[in-house]
């Protein structure tokens, strides 16, 4: 309490809490911003947030009042573990200390979508991943499987992986290997003669969908993964056969690319000798591009060789990624 005049002012506090938004640290389908399932670790992102030794309250409409665990404190976040048995429904969310206590953030405790788990192993509808067996009409089938079911989990076991034509991930389909060290999905790696050379895509993603722990290699390829969200106005690169499956820009939400590592070989060689090729370096090729996504995560990625584009994504994390030789253009909204 202070005894300080303050002419009718009302005081104010130095270096209090301020709370921008919480999310968890690893995001989940049908979840957006300040949404969180019981027992997530969340991120809680704002300002004076690790003043002193915060405390974290969670406080339900019914007035109970819940302390969480923190995991870690940086100046501008903080880490915490929800309790597993938080019942689902809204809260306001409050950090403080010593000094003051935050204005009450709502947050809404919710559990994720669940999309089918079904596994499709590539080997059973014929892949070999033995680096010379051009696989591409085998992941198709996989692929197809899986969306005839309404999603599930396509499997690359160990292997390299050749294909000759782009594949595309289905709605509610995780496409994953073993380890981004041990499945490799390779595309022709031979030297262009020229731009006409070039295919539009290799991986096709119509969210929701995840792409985990595989390395992806291209050379003649303009787009390493391409999201269906970024062609949503010209459809350029999106095969005639895809069109049918472009949703309304908006619409697009749920996308996770986790672990993968993307290598673009198309500076490999001497590009600059053909003007033609050196243009196409700067201009054309990526890695990956995204845009229009809600709930978009790109994690533990290394993104090498090309451009990569993240445009007006919301809820989005990008978070322990490398990138080398090339450049990123990321406008990647993590608020409202």
């Amino acid at each position: 309490v202070f005894d300080v005049d303050f002419g009718g002012k009302k005081p104010w506090v130095l270096n209090r809490p301020e709370l921008w938004f919480l999310q968890p640290t690893t995001l989940q389908p049908g979840l957006d911003v300040n949404q969180a399932p019981p027992g997530a670790e969340v991120q809680i992102v704002g300002k004076n947030v690790a003043v002193g030794k915060p405390d974290l309250s969670l406080c339900a409409t019914s007035g109970n009042r819940v302390t969480l665990a923190l995991v870690k404190a940086e100046p501008f976040s903080l880490i915490a573990r929800l309790p597993a048995n938080l019942a689902p429904g809204a809260y306001k969310l409050s950090v403080g200390g010593e000094a003051a206590w935050s204005e009450p953030l709502p947050v809404e405790i919710k559990q994720p979508d669940v999309w089918p788990t079904k596994i499709f192993n590539v080997r059973d509808f014929g892949a070999k991943g033995d680096d010379v067996t051009d696989d591409t009409r085998a992941v198709r089938e996989a692929l197809a499987a899986a969306e005839k079911n309404g999603g599930g989990v396509v499997q690359f076991p160990w292997g390299t992986y050749r294909l000759s034509d782009w594949i595309c991930i289905p709605p509610r389909t995780v496409v994953r290997g073993e380890s981004r060290d041990s499945t490799t999905l390779k595309w022709p790696v031979d030297e262009p003669a020229s731009a006409t050379n070039f295919t539009a895509s290799a991986i096709i993603g119509v969210a929701p969908y995840a792409l985990e722990d595989v390395t992806v290699i291209v050379r003649k390829t303009e787009t390493a993964l391409l999201d269906m969200s970024w062609e949503h106005i010209y459809a350029r690169n999106v095969p005639p056969e895809l069109l049918p499956k472009m949703k309304p820009f908006g619409e697009f939400r749920d996308v996770f690319v986790r672990r993968v590592f993307f290598q673009h070989w198309l500076q490999c060689g001497h590009p600059e000798r053909q003007p033609e090729l050196a243009k196409k370096y700067w201009e054309g090729a990526y890695n990956v591009r995204v845009g229009g996504v809600r709930n978009f995560e790109i994690s533990d990625c290394v993104l090498w060789g090309a451009n990569n584009y993240f445009a007006n994504c919301r809820n989005a994390r990008m978070t322990g990624n490398a990138v080398a030789n090339s450049i990123l253009a990321a406008r990647a909204g993590v608020r409202q």
